[in-house]
C-alpha cells in the first residue's frame, strides 16, 4: 500500500482520502489476520481508524486456506465443491481404465 501511494504521488496522480487515512493511522493493509475474529480476518474501519472483525453470516463456515489465509464458504458452496470433485474423480477413474 505504501509503495503504491508513494508512486501515485510521485506521478502526480490523486490518492484517495481513504488510503491516506489508512497510512496516517500507521496501518499498511486494508485487511489483517485476526485469530480472535470468527472469520479470522479484520478490516480497516475508516470511521474508527482501527481494525474491526470481518463478520461471518449465519450458515457460513470459515476454513483455513493455505497461503491465502482464512476463507469463508457457505455450506452450499462446500456441497457444490464436493459434488464437483466427486464428478471429476469418477470421470478420471473411468477414463483411466
Amino acid at each position: 500500500m505504501e509503495a503504491t501511494v508513494a508512486r501515485l504521488k510521485k506521478e502526480g496522480k490523486p490518492v484517495s482520502a481513504a488510503a491516506e487515512k489508512l497510512l496516517t493511522a500507521g496501518k499498511k493493509s486494508w485487511y489483517i489476520d485476526d485469530p480472535k475474529a470468527p472469520s479470522g480476518r479484520a478490516y480497516f474501519d475508516l470511521a474508527s481508524g482501527d481494525y474491526k472483525p470481518v463478520q461471518v453470516a449465519d450458515g457460513v463456515w470459515s476454513v483455513q486456506g493455505g497461503e491465502e489465509g482464512q476463507r469463508a464458504w457457505s455450506k452450499r458452496t462446500l456441497a457444490r465443491r464436493s459434488s464437483i470433485w466427486a464428478t471429476v474423480s469418477a470421470a478420471s477413474s473411468s477414463t483411466a481404465r
